[in-house]
């Protein structure tokens, strides 16, 4: 995945995350979504595919697939 191409807007979108990362320890989905929104990117399912992209990379933890955790 660290070569894959990927739109420059998610890497804004990282960066965001890590300077919320400073303040905060965790955040729901919703207010990841306000992120991806204030970088214009709007559509849930690209949402749901950069969070799963930074969650290979090891930039966050998402458990998608866990019912427990999600």
């Amino acid at each position: 995945h660290v070569n894959d191409a990927r739109p420059a807007r998610w890497n804004d979108i990282r960066t965001a995350l890590r300077e919320l990362a400073k303040t905060r320890n965790h955040i729901n989905f919703t207010e990841y979504a306000a992120v991806c929104c204030q970088h214009e990117v709007k559509d849930e399912d690209s949402q749901k595919l950069l969070s799963y992209y930074l969650h290979r990379l090891g930039s966050l933890l998402h458990f998608a697939d866990d019912p427990t955790l999600r």
